[in-house]
């Protein structure tokens, strides 16, 4: 049986994956890498400073600065699997 897909949702401020970040910014950060590690699929959604990219196991979507949800939601829907 599959493991179920994670999806976090990042808005506040936009997210680096190389430069620096906040609080908020870092949790996020943190939880997907450890969801990932522990053999989860991991989606961070956000407004990515440098575009989407795979990390330590994760995955980061680009919503852009309007943070269009609804793509991101119709996305992993395609994926065929249960998310959470």
């Amino acid at each position: 049986m599959n493991k179920a897909v994670y999806l976090l949702f990042h808005k506040d401020h936009p997210l680096s994956l190389d430069g620096v970040n906040s609080g908020a910014e870092n949790a996020t950060l943190a939880l997907s890498k450890y969801l990932a590690a522990e053999g989860f699929r991991t989606i961070v959604c956000a407004e990515l400073k440098g575009g989407e990219a795979k990390r330590d196991g994760v995955e980061f979507w680009d919503l852009g600065p309007s943070w269009e949800v609804g793509a991101a939601l119709k996305r992993v829907s395609a994926i065929g699997h249960s998310y959470h």
